[in-house]
């Protein structure tokens, strides 16, 4: 059975290095999306893969837009023309695997009666105005106040009084989790037959690369196990999770999953020499 890493890079390329080192094997195939902000580094251009590599790099990519929806849509898009290719693992060039890649490729394998292994619930009422008002600007929370942030934020107070609601295109709830998930091959199927309904009802929403998927997936007969297999840190509860470092290394191996979020080539590099220990015994 043949899997494809679909991995998302904006920066942190000598981790992406070790990264692609780390899954590569036999039936395993890797599609890049490198953020267009970015030239492609020479070494991850190069690189010799077992199998043929794929590099996009047309989009620039921001936090929180469209664009994410976009370049992840694109990624599924080209991994899908192979039709050999079974399941279709987004992920971000900042991830590590916890055990070794045989093992996850097995895994997924024997999962024949699972669609998709995504995070999915009913989209919060805290976080409802990401898909049911217009963004015209969209910035981290954390990034410097800008007047292009004032004018968003009296754009959106001024919605809520109009009582503007964007509503799911079939009525449906809109649904959220992680944007990083294992779909099997009919899963991604099913994403770009609705291509042109995800980008319409996504333009001009906040944050709804971690939205598209669980809604346009929901109510298609899909077997999904709602845990996307990863460890990731967001005891910091700020807008991206934390860095791991080694003090981190047993929580992780306890966890018992397949991949850990985020890494760091410089912070993380104890770590993930250890990991890299761990898991070749």
């Amino acid at each position: 059975m043949k899997q494809a890493y679909l991995i998302i890079a904006h920066h942190n390329f000598e981790h992406l290095r070790h990264l692609l080192r780390s899954l590569d094997g036999d039936n395993v195939s890797f599609y890049l999306y490198i953020d267009a902000k970015n030239a492609i580094p020479e070494f991850i251009r190069n690189f010799k893969s077992a199998n043929p590599m794929t590099i996009l790099n047309e989009r620039v990519i921001n936090w929180g837009t469209q664009s994410l929806v976009l370049s992840e849509l694109d990624l599924f898009e080209k991994a899908f023309e192979d039709s050999e290719i079974e399941w279709f693992h987004l992920i971000s060039g900042s991830d590590f695997p916890i055990k070794p890649a045989k093992d996850i490729n097995m895994f997924f394998e024997s999962s024949e009666d699972v669609d998709c292994f995504m995070e999915t619930e009913p989209l919060p009422e805290h976080l409802a105005n990401r898909m049911k008002l217009y963004h015209f600007y969209v910035e981290r929370p954390a990034t410097h106040k800008s007047i292009l942030q004032y004018i968003n934020s009296k754009f959106i107070s001024l919605q809520y009084r109009l009582g503007i609601n964007r509503r799911h295109p079939k009525g449906l709830p809109f649904m959220y989790g992680s944007n990083w998930a294992d779909l099997r091959r009919h899963a991604v199927e099913i994403l770009l037959q609705r291509r042109t309904d995800i980008i319409r009802y996504t333009k001009h929403t906040a944050c709804s690369d971690e939205v598209y998927m669980q809604t346009f997936l929901q109510d298609c007969g899909l077997r999904i196990v709602p845990d996307n297999l990863r460890y990731i840190d967001w005891s910091a509860r700020q807008s991206s999770p934390k860095s791991l470092k080694l003090e981190d290394f047993d929580s992780i191996v306890a966890s018992g999953k397949l991949l850990a979020r985020k890494f760091d080539s410089t912070e993380s590099a104890s770590l993930i020499k250890m990991i890299l220990e761990h898991i070749s015994h």
